[in-house]
């Protein structure tokens, strides 16, 4: 099933991107991700994710046989995304 992890794609600008499933280590990053974000940008998504709990609760609940998290970054770059699959 994780096999297809980390899956690679250029964008058209020529950038790469790494999809690939979130580990533990990723939460301080995204954290400062979703911050980033203008509230305009965050106003559909079902939890506050500028609270650093939030965030701690995902990385800290990776069971990946019902939800599967991923990060989206560009090669050696910060998350430029975040997502789970049911």
């Amino acid at each position: 099933m994780f096999e297809e992890y980390p899956k690679c794609a250029k964008l058209r600008d020529g950038q790469e991107v790494i999809l690939r499933l979130m580990v533990r280590e990723d939460e301080q990053k995204l954290v400062e991700f979703f911050r980033r974000l203008p509230p305009e940008d965050r106003l559909f998504l079902k939890d506050d994710v500028t609270d650093p709990e939030v965030i701690l609760r995902w990385t800290e609940n990776l069971d990946y046989t019902h939800v599967r998290r991923c990060i989206a970054t560009v090669t050696g770059g910060p998350p430029m995304s975040a997502r789970s699959a049911w």
